[in-house]
């Protein structure tokens, strides 16, 4: 069981109907019975005194154990893992003003700030220019048990356009039908929705004043006029025909896309509507194809997401971003304050560097173990260590010459601090230690750690590096050789390293290039093959603006991870230059600052303005 927090954020604006609030209503009261002690469902009715309909509604179909909250006062900022946005059209305003209660969910979001939302999710198609959606599946919608083979001839009528109309469609379409002499009153079956109010329908129709289970009628019908939504995708899933009236030219874009039969838009277009009475057939195959295959459960969906760790830009906090990329359970953000491109990730993927990475799965990726790749990894260091000694200078600090072995005296104390994050099994502080840095190591694996200190003999500390802690101004160096991509908040994280550093010290890191070869020719393959715990992707560029937000100016930076094979034309080149071919290319790799992954090395001159 989940003991998750779940606030749904249903429109129940005037003119909106009740198709919103039912929904939310309707997925909690699937999800309560399967959340543990600790978590909950609330759904968040403003002015809730003042609209007795909704009051009464909400009375009626309100599931045990659900919060409903009406004044926005009552809602604790972070006390809910998730927000579920069902609001059809979310302005900026709201999105502003309530993104920091949960994680946000949008479902079918239509409104201009649709692509910032974490995650979407589309019951039903929405128009191309507004972006796609993480995951896009009509058998999310509920799809009723009742049904039947499809009409030959159209006889009973039910006319239901939702829970409001504002449009008063229903009247309309209840005249025209009876004004022309197609049906008599008792063919007739009207729907009154909870909010409808007094309606002058005519005399002789059946009412239906908002029907417990309207889905498992539908198959009772004929044909059911209704307008675009949830009720023309069941009575098609019943069987039954459909024919839209539809309340505006956005109903009718997606009525399009969907596939269904519209009528008009607030008026009917009789020519059209005398054809499809007329000759019922053309109607009926359309129906299988907007029944989806398979139904899919939304309240399950939910269920299954995990609380991302990022929500917002983790440089800078920065949270009203457009996403860029989006897959089934995580989207790619680029910040509109400082360039960062960062994952917002519901799947509970993130790797623990436990023994099983150092050595199972790392031989999975590389061929061999983390430590039978010691020395490959130790010789790597030496040329980062070079560029270490070169920033910081030699002169009284305690670092031989290079190619002189361990420093003669002064003593160790005396040698450049060095911290290195995410040490693992310590090839780097090897080397660093024999290049005479005083070196200690971190790392959250607990094997790794111990081997440092045991088999090493260095100083290291199992512990994340959110929770050390040595002081400020205590190393003249710390690194992070592809560890920065992995911190959820690394606004914290560079706060904590610039205090850590002396003025003047180093801060070294490593990290993939979303500029090189790989991002350049096809952005969104690279971040959909970006693992689930890299939170961030940089450029050098932008890793420089980073940085400088928390007085660390960058000093030199290398561009690493260069791939001939990567180019577009490597095939080409390589059958008619061959080996040469190969070489040229990465020359042009190297020339061009091409390589997928880069280094960069930054001074501590300022005081942090993050």
């Amino acid at each position: 069981m989940k003991d998750s927090k779940y606030l749904f954020l249903p429109s129940v604006s005037t003119g909106n109907g009740s198709g919103h609030l039912r929904r939310a209503l309707r997925l909690a009261a699937r999800m309560s019975p399967e959340i543990a002690d600790g978590g909950g469902t609330g759904i968040f009715v403003p002015d809730m005194d003042t609209r007795p309909e909704l009051a009464a509604l909400i009375e009626e179909l309100r599931p045990p154990g659900t919060e409903i909250i009406s004044d926005i006062q009552e809602l604790d900022r972070g006390s809910w893992d998730f927000t579920i946005w069902d609001r059809r059209e979310t302005d900026a305003e709201e999105l502003r003003r309530w993104a920091s209660l949960g994680a946000a969910v949008g479902i079918d979001e239509g409104g201009a700030v649709r692509q910032s939302f974490p995650l979407l999710v589309d019951t039903f198609p929405i128009p191309p220019e507004h972006g796609s959606p993480n995951v896009a599946d009509a058998g999310f919608l509920p799809q009723p048990e009742h049904r039947r083979t499809p009409p030959e001839n159209f006889k009973r009528i039910l006319i239901s356009f939702g829970g409001e109309d504002p449009a008063h469609l229903t009247e309309k379409m209840a005249a025209w039908l009876l004004d022309r002499g197609k049906f008599s009153p008792e063919d007739l079956t009207v729907v009154l929705g909870p909010l409808f109010g007094d309606r002058a329908l005519p005399e002789g129709v059946c009412t239906l004043r908002s029907p417990e289970n309207l889905a498992e009628l539908l198959a009772d019908y004929d044909l059911v006029f209704t307008s675009f939504g949830l009720t023309a995708y069941e009575a098609a899933a019943a069987g039954t025909g459909v024919l839209l009236l539809n309340p505006s030219e956005y109903h009718s874009r997606l009525s399009s896309l969907a596939g269904f039969t519209e009528i008009g838009v607030l008026k009917i277009e009789q020519n059209k509507l005398e054809r499809c009475l007329g000759e019922p057939a053309p109607h009926i195959p359309i129906l299988k194809k907007l029944v989806p295959f398979a139904a899919r459960d939304l309240a399950g969906f939910l269920l299954e997401l995990s609380p991302p760790q990022v929500t917002a830009c983790p440089v800078c906090g920065q949270n009203e971003s457009e996403a860029v990329v989006r897959e089934d359970s995580r989207s790619f953000f680029t910040c509109r304050d400082c360039g960062t491109i960062y994952q917002v990730d519901f799947a509970d993927s993130r790797d623990s560097y436990t023994e099983e990475y150092f050595f199972s799965e790392y031989r999975r990726q590389y061929g061999r173990t983390y430590l039978e790749d010691f020395e490959k990894i130790r010789g790597l260091s030496k040329q980062r260590l070079r560029r270490i000694k070169g920033l910081l200078g030699t002169e009284g600090a305690g670092i031989p010459a290079q190619g002189s072995g361990k420093p003669e005296q002064p003593s160790r104390g005396s040698s450049p601090a060095l911290l290195d994050v995410g040490c693992a099994y310590g090839p780097f502080l090897k080397e660093a230690d024999e290049t005479g840095f005083r070196v200690t190591g971190i790392d959250v694996a607990e094997t790794a750690v111990q081997y440092v200190r045991d088999t090493l003999g260095f100083t290291a500390y199992h512990s994340s590096f959110e929770a050390f802690d040595a002081g400020p101004d205590s190393f003249d160096v710390i690194t992070m050789w592809y560890v920065v991509e992995h911190f959820s908040d690394t606004e914290a994280v560079l706060k904590k390293a610039a205090r850590l550093l002396k003025p003047g010290g180093i801060l070294a890191l490593s990290t993939p290039n979303f500029c090189g070869i790989s991002g350049r020719r096809d952005p969104g393959e690279f971040l959909r093959r970006s693992p689930g715990d890299h939170h961030i992707v940089w450029s050098p560029k932008v890793a420089e603006t980073a940085l400088a937000r928390y007085g660390l100016t960058t000093e030199k930076v290398v561009i690493t991870g260069h791939h001939p094979e990567r180019f577009p034309s490597f095939k080409a080149v390589k059958l008619l230059a061959g080996p040469f071919g190969y070489r040229l290319l990465k020359s042009l790799s190297r020339l061009a600052g091409l390589g997928d992954t880069f280094e960069i090395y930054a001074r501590k001159t300022g005081e942090s303005n993050g």
